[in-house]
């Protein structure tokens, strides 16, 4: 009787909102660049199709075309994409699931597999999201009928979001790969920190707004980039919107830099290089 009462405690709690006025998720990884953290964050609200929704912004979000949504009284937050001309909207989360529940994994425009198929919750267990502080962590794995699903491991956490992408909640969190949820603010409080990766959080937002470079980048009707004013530049990597990385390579003090681009299809691109050993981020297209 004693173990029903707790275990009543501690899943009748309200459901707490992922979202608030501003919002900061950064990622661990390691690469062969070493390993760094990659923030991202809402910035701004917007209207679309009868809903309002904030605007993500930073990472491979650069673009402003990915909004979220989030549903309270339902316990649901979607993704809105405008992608090659399309605009497409997405259930990403539904905190309402129960143990046993499945629910469709989509994790659109992301490194994972855009549709992952149907997953099954586990469990859901309260653990701490910070010290003395829990939330509702919510295990998943594939259906017996999902083999295409088989092997990922997704993991919620009620108020945060995915403990990978914010995109891609059917990802696995891997801080030797795609990344892995460190810390998350919302406003200018820190709700979440994973300190068993060794990371301390320190918030963009907070300290600054992405400072700005010299550092230019043009792109040619032939497809050949320039980058001017490079001479601080130690490396550099292009990705696309889904997080693959596209090229990535080594200058070497040098004043201005040609990349050949001819292999890129049209898309929207971001270039990630370090300079003054900060990260910093242009986005460009290609037509």
């Amino acid at each position: 009787m004693i173990f029903v009462m707790i275990r009543a405690s501690v899943f009748s709690q309200s459901y707490v909102p992922m979202l608030d006025n501003r919002n900061e998720w950064q990622i661990g990884y390691c690469d062969d660049f070493g390993c760094n953290t990659d923030s991202y964050f809402t910035d701004g609200d917007t209207i679309a199709f009868g809903h309002q929704y904030k605007i993500l912004d930073g990472y491979h979000y650069i673009s402003r075309k990915f909004l979220l949504r989030e549903e309270i009284q339902e316990k649901k937050i979607y993704l809105s994409i405008t992608y090659s001309g399309n605009t497409n909207e997405y259930l990403l989360y539904d905190f309402s699931l129960e143990e046993g529940d499945s629910i469709r994994m989509l994790n659109p425009v992301s490194p994972f597999p855009p549709d992952l198929g149907y997953f099954k919750l586990d469990s859901i267990r309260s653990k701490p999201r910070l010290e003395n502080q829990q939330s509702r962590f919510f295990y998943f794995s594939a259906t017996d009928s999902n083999h295409e699903g088989f092997g990922y491991l997704p993991v919620w956490v009620e108020g945060v979001g995915s403990l990978s992408l914010i995109n891609a909640p059917g990802g696995d969190p891997n801080y030797f790969g795609v990344g892995q949820l460190s810390c998350f603010w919302k406003n200018e409080n820190l709700y979440f920190h994973d300190d068993q990766m060794g990371i301390d959080c320190e918030s963009v937002l907070n300290i600054q707004q992405f400072e700005k470079s010299k550092v230019r980048f043009a792109v040619s009707r032939q497809k050949k980039g320039m980058l001017l004013n490079a001479e601080k530049i130690k490396n550099f990597r292009i990705y696309d919107l889904s997080g693959l990385i596209q090229k990535s390579g080594e200058l070497n003090g040098v004043s201005s830099f040609q990349i050949d681009l001819s292999s890129f299809k049209k898309g929207i691109y971001v270039l990630q290089y370090i300079e003054d050993q900060q990260w910093q981020k242009i986005s460009f297209v290609i037509r």
